[in-house]
Parts: C-alpha cells; sequence; structure tokens
C-alpha cells in the first residue's frame, strides 16, 4: 500500500524539480520556471537539464539523480522518447510524486499505451505517484505552486480536479474575464490520461484542506468507481462537490440481453452515482462557477420553497418560470404577510413573486425582504432586477442609497440563516453595492435563470447532504442461488426459468403461482391445482425469445391445456429443431394491473445499479426509469419513484387506482439484495411487475451471469 505522502508533495512540495527546464527564454522550459518562481514559490527548487549550468540564478543539474537531498515532485516536460528513462530515474531518486506534462502516451494508441503502463507498474511498484501523462501541471495557493499555462490564476476557495487541462484553463479564463464574479481558486490539478493519480486520491486530500470550501470536478472517465464514490461521499459531508461529465450522449453502451441493460446509459450511471456520493452535478460549463460561488458564499437552505422579490414584472415571471422549471416551490404567502405587504405596493402583487413595480424601491425592498425572510414557509429569497445602478435608470446618483441597502440585505442573510440572491442585470459590472452584497455572502447573477438554477443547487445540495444513510438490510444469502449460479461456470450465461423462479422464491421476490409441466397430462394437472386461466410458456436454454418462436400462451383454459402444450412445443421445434425442451412452465394468470419494470445491471466502473420505472410495452418507448447504485433500501426506491414522470399514474389518475408504491419498493430492495449477495449475477430483467392496491408480483423475469 503506497503512502499518502505522494498526494501531500503535489499539493504542498517542499523540494521540486523542472526535468527539461531551459536557459532559453522561449521555450516552454524556462517559461514554466519564470512562471513558478514569479508566484512566490520559496521553496527548494532544482531546474534540470542535462547542458545547463544555471537557470534563472538557481544552480542546474544534469540529471535528477544528481540533486542533493530529497525531492518531493519532479515535473518532467521533456521530449515523449526521453520519459520513460527520466521515470526509472525518478523512481531511483525516491521522487514522492512524478507529474509529467508530456503527451504522447495513451491518448495516442497502443504502443503509447504500453509505454504508459509499464511506467505506472514501476512507479506504484516502488510505492510512488504519477500526475498524467498529458497533463496541464498544478497550481496550489497555498503552496504558491504554479506549474499550469496560466500565469495569472486568482486566489480563492474553490478547489478544480480536471481530467482535461483546457477545462481547467477555461475556468481560471472565466474568473479573469468577470471581474464580477467573487470566486478564485486554492489548488488545481490536471490529471490528463489519469494513468496512476485519480479524482479519488485527490478528494482525500481537498476534504481536509481548510483552504478549500468546495471542489469542482470536470469528469470524462472514472476508473476506480467505488473508490471515487467512497472518497466523495465521505467529502460532501463537509463540503460540496460540483460536477460535470462529459460525454453524457455517448451512444458506446454495449449491446444489452435485457430491457435493464439497454436503459442504462452511461449518463443515467453517472447521475446514480453522484446521487450515492451527495454529488451537486451540473449538465453545461457555464453553470459550474456560478454553482460553485453559491454553495460556498450561502447558508446552507432548509428546503425548496423561496420566495421572489422583483422591481418589475418581467423579471419575476422570468425567474419564477425558471424556479418551477428546477424544481423549486414559490409559495403563495401566508394572508398576514400579504397584508402587511400591500401598503408598501399598491399598484403590485404581495402573493409571490412580490412585485414592487410603482412602489419606491429605497423604501420598500428592506422591509419587503425582512418580511419573506421571517415566514416560517419560506427558505431562502431571490432578488430580480437592477439594483446595483438605478442611477442609470433614474438619471440620478443613487449609490450612497444602493451600497447602505446592500448591507443591510448581507445583514439580512446572517440574522435569519437564509439565503439571499441577487438577479441584477449589471452583475457583471464593479459597482460597490454588488462587491458589498457579494462580500457578504449574497451571490449576484446576470440571468434570472442561473439565479434560480443556484438556488436549485442549493436544495439539491442540502437535500443529498441530509439525506438518510443505505440501512443494513439483514443477509438471506441463500445456498440454492449460490450453488446454481456457481453450475452454470463455463456453461450457459441465462438461467432457465424454473431456475429464475427459483432464485425468486428463495428471495421471496413475489411471483404467480407457478409449476414446471413435463408432459400435457402433468400440465392440466397442475393447472387444476393453480386455478385457470393459465399462462403457459416453453422452457429451453436454446429458445431466449420465446413470443417469437410462439411458446407463450395466455388465457389458457382448462378444456385447452393439454392441447396447448403440444402447440408449444411443436413451435419450439420448428423454431429451433436443436432445442432441448425441459418442459412448459404454467403460471396463474395475474389480473390486469399497471406495469412496471425493477432491473438490475453491472456497469463498470461502478458495479451494480438497480432499476425501477414504468414497464411492459412503455418501457423502450418512454424510457420512464431511475438508476440507484446498490445496494438499495426500499426508503431510497420509492424516493425515486416519485421522481418519474409517471408518478401522476402511481397515485392513481382520473379514477385509476393508486399502486402500492411501498409493495414495489421492498420487491426492488429485494432485488437489490440479490445483486449486492450474488456477484456473479450480471442482469435482472423483471418486466412487467404488475403494481395492485395491495401487492406487487414480478410476472416475467429473465436473469443473466457473468461471462466466466
Amino acid at each position: 500500500m503506497r503512502s499518502k505522502d505522494g498526494i501531500s508533495a503535489l499539493f504542498q512540495p517542499n523540494s521540486l524539480a523542472v526535468v527539461g527546464a531551459s536557459a532559453d527564454p522561449t521555450k516552454w522550459g524556462n517559461t514554466l520556471c519564470r512562471r513558478l518562481l514569479s508566484t512566490g514559490y520559496r521553496r527548494k527548487f532544482y531546474p534540470i537539464n542535462p547542458t545547463a549550468s544555471k537557470i534563472l540564478g538557481h544552480r542546474a543539474y544534469p540529471s535528477i539523480l544528481n540533486v542533493p537531498g530529497g525531492v518531493d515532485q519532479a515535473v518532467v516536460i521533456t521530449k515523449v522518447s526521453t520519459v520513460p528513462q527520466i521515470v526509472d530515474e525518478c523512481i531511483a531518486k525516491r521522487v514522492k510524486v512524478i507529474c509529467i506534462i508530456t503527451s504522447g502516451f495513451g491518448e495516442i494508441g497502443e504502443k503509447g499505451r504500453l509505454q504508459q503502463k509499464e511506467m505506472v507498474k514501476k512507479v506504484r511498484a516502488a510505492g510512488l505517484r504519477l500526475v498524467g501523462p498529458n497533463c496541464m501541471g498544478t497550481f496550489s495557493c497555498q503552496a504558491r505552486l504554479n506549474t499550469t499555462n496560466f500565469a495569472e490564476i486568482p486566489a480563492g476557495d474553490i478547489a478544480v480536479v480536471a481530467q482535461s487541462g483546457n477545462i481547467a484553463g477555461s475556468l481560471i479564463t472565466s474568473v479573469l474575464q468577470n471581474p464580477g464574479v467573487a470566486v478564485g481558486f486554492s489548488h488545481i490539478v490536471t490529471l490528463g490520461n489519469q494513468a496512476d493519480l485519480e479524482f479519488h486520491d485527490c478528494l482525500s486530500y481537498l476534504r481536509e484542506d481548510q483552504k478549500t470550501k468546495a471542489i469542482i470536478l470536470y469528469i470524462e472517465g472514472i476508473k476506480n468507481g467505488r473508490a471515487f464514490v467512497e472518497e466523495a461521499k465521505k467529502t460532501t459531508r463537509t463540503k460540496p462537490i460540483i460536477a460535470l461529465k462529459a460525454g453524457s450522449t455517448s451512444a458506446g453502451s454495449r449491446a444489452a440481453f435485457s430491457h435493464t441493460g439497454s436503459m442504462a446509459g452511461d449518463d443515467q450511471i453517472y447521475d446514480a452515482a453522484f446521487e450515492r456520493s451527495g454529488i451537486v452535478r451540473v449538465k453545461d460549463f457555464p453553470d459550474l462557477l456560478p454553482t460553485a460561488e453559491a454553495l460556498v458564499r450561502c447558508p446552507p437552505i432548509a428546503g425548496k420553497r423561496i420566495a421572489i422579490l422583483t422591481d418589475g414584472g418581467g423579471h419575476g415571471t422570468l425567474a419564477a418560470d425558471a424556479a418551477e422549471t428546477y424544481g423549486l416551490e414559490l409559495p403563495v404567502l401566508p394572508g398576514s404577510v400579504q397584508r402587511e405587504f400591500q401598503p408598501l405596493i399598491a399598484m403590485g402583487s404581495a402573493r409571490n413573486p412580490i412585485d414592487m413595480d410603482g412602489a419606491d424601491w429605497s423604501a420598500v425592498t428592506l422591509p419587503i425582504a425582512e418580511g419573506c425572510l421571517r415566514a416560517r414557509s419560506i427558505d431562502g429569497l431571490l432578488i430580480t432586477g437592477g439594483l446595483g445602478w438605478f442611477s442609470g435608470w433614474f438619471g440620478t446618483d443613487t449609490s450612497k442609497i444602493e451600497n447602505e441597502m446592500a448591507h443591510r440585505i448581507g445583514r439580512l442573510v446572517k440574522r435569519y440563516g437564509k439565503p439571499i440572491i441577487l438577479q441584477s442585470d449589471y452583475a457583471n459590472n464593479q459597482f460597490e453595492a454588488l462587491r458589498v452584497l457579494r462580500r457578504m455572502g449574497v451571490p449576484v447573477y446576470e440571468s434570472p435563470s442561473m439565479a434560480a438554477h443556484c438556488f436549485w443547487m442549493l436544495a439539491e445540495y442540502n437535500r443529498l447532504r441530509t439525506a438518510g444513510g443505505i440501512s443494513k438490510i439483514p443477509p438471506r444469502i441463500k445456498s440454492k442461488t449460490a450453488g446454481m449460479i456457481s453450475s452454470h461456470t463455463g456453461k450457459s450465461t441465462a438461467l432457465l426459468e424454473t431456475e429464475v423462479m427459483g432464485v425468486l422464491d428463495e428471495y421471496e421476490i413475489p411471483t404467480p403461482k407457478h409449476a414446471l409441466a413435463t408432459s400435457p397430462q402433468e400440465a392440466k394437472t397442475l393447472g387444476e391445482g393453480i386455478g385457470f386461466p393459465l399462462a403457459m410458456k416453453v422452457v429451453s436454454p436454446e429458445i431466449s425469445h420465446k413470443s417469437d418462436a410462439g411458446c407463450v400462451k395466455l388465457n389458457v383454459g382448462s378444456g385447452e391445456v393439454e392441447s396447448v402444450y403440444e402447440e408449444v412445443v411443436a413451435n419450439a421445434k420448428a423454431y429451433n429443431p436443436k432445442a432441448d425442451v425441459k418442459g412448459v412452465m404454467v403460471y396463474e394468470m395475474m389480473p390486469k394491473g399497471l406495469e412496471m419494470a425493477i432491473g438490475m445491471v453491472r456497469k463498470p466502473p461502478f458495479g451494480s445499479f438497480l432499476m425501477v420505472g414504468l414497464g411492459g410495452i412503455f418501457i423502450e418507448a418512454l424510457r420512464d426509469v431511475q438508476f440507484i447504485m446498490i445496494p438499495a433500501n426500499s426508503r431510497e426506491v420509492r424516493e425515486r419513484m416519485e421522481r418519474l414522470k409517471a408518478y401522476p399514474i402511481l397515485r392513481g389518475l382520473r379514477g385509476m387506482k393508486p399502486i402500492n408504491m411501498d409493495a414495489v419498493a421492498v420487491l426492488a430492495e429485494r432485488v437489490s439484495q440479490l445483486a449486492a449477495e450474488n456477484p456473479g449475477i450480471s442482469q435482472i430483467d423483471l418486466n412487467p411487475v404488475l403494481a395492485y392496491d395491495d401487492r406487487a408480483v414480478a410476472v416475467d423475469a429473465r436473469i443473466m451471469l457473468e461471462n466466466t
């Protein structure tokens, strides 16, 4: 097991060598060294160059092996052909972390991948760490460390871990070009090819860093999914993580055996992993910094009920539309509060949004804002309009009034402990009132939509942070199921229907009454015990699509059981003459119910996921499903069912009976447990699960095993 010294040496190196340093001011090796020194790095610095004796006033060494004493970090910027030997020398020198900026390895082809793999193998064997290759370097405000492409990086309390140097650079540029943004960076690390050092390694350090208040992740792919989730979960208990995952429209998912597999796209899997981790996810780059700013500056929000205070109808309407689109609630203010406000805004509305149109903004904004925050039904306040430069509206200097108002609005945040966000048309300007608000914990955004989005992110982080943990579920490990799975090693990867029913029975997953018949006469006898009408299905390892083969019959009456048995067996033989027919399953014919789908799929790099959603013929067309990382309990499942677009149908729509969602959730929990306790299972597909007002029953089921 490797020491954490390498992670500390990445962010806080007491000694640093630049391999590829140059005395030529036109070379990158000189620029990087100048940037490092101009940032204020005052710890031990060793330029490495085989021909130079001195670089920027510092003694140069021909090899890192010639450096006196130890080296915490080596930054490598030499030609790709020289890098493997330099890594060997760093290992011999016991350099704690090697940061390879040079590109030309795993990202370009097989030869590069093999070289990269060999370097990582050696580094890991030595107990050291490697960042990159193909990265942009590192920035640490506290250590005054900057080995990136950027000469100026605004200091602050947001850390960035990105696979792309370009994205990290774009974040830096966004702050530099928008002086109104009240954010800066504590640390920036770019992982490049993520050959050794991964996201979870950085999270373990940044979680403990007192200078970091929030963490931004730019993710293209994660290698060690379970380690990432565990480290992220520990981190988000105390500080927020905001993630942007690229490649969300990838169509590269492998062909799936079941409906569950075909539903489980890369994007949904990352959504479920982020949910379990407590990470708030943004969908677009422009959302990253505003979201981080809100989560750092604002006090925690207790719920998702906000009031909107606007100085004109248009801003308020746009903000209200955006708020409801994101899922925020705009409760109508209590009558007592409306009566308090109405004399102040005779021409406006006091319901919510509160419209100050026509009123004296300088006289009414503060009492209305305070009244909103005082209301128990309100968790936060969004103020929209022109605050910041009312001088431009009225033609007189209002800056003194606005500056005082900004101070008083800021004090309201501290007094009531509720977040206030301002939308101002002048957010990108450096007016003093807006600077005051930002200093006092009131973020300012130009767009009503962005302001509403940031309120939603506050609510999401609160929900994720305060969600109950996964409760322990008593083990149900069953010898029959485990034995059945092990008996398939090296054989078919799909369980027979008789085996599937045995597994579901062991895990107490409700199914229709069923039995296997091996003759027409036995089918009739079993049917009489089960009760008519019946459903009948051929059992054969060679026939997976039974309906296509004419091997499924429904609503079979007592007088036709024997002939139907012979018919479906004959259809099986016609469909595949080599089919080994084990018999025919006879099932209780279930009454009509709402068709749900419950399933499980294993998806690298995170492991297994539970799926729940609308089933039957609608699953492929509507794709109305939710994924939950396993293990999952019934409480989690119940909460996710409420996010389905079909949720109104589940509750009972236009005279329909509501289904028993608790019964569906318990059934799904047992599927989760089945998957968790039997890692040999790769996919489970229960579709349909018929949901009634008193129970839920898995009517059709398939289980696929890992292809070992």
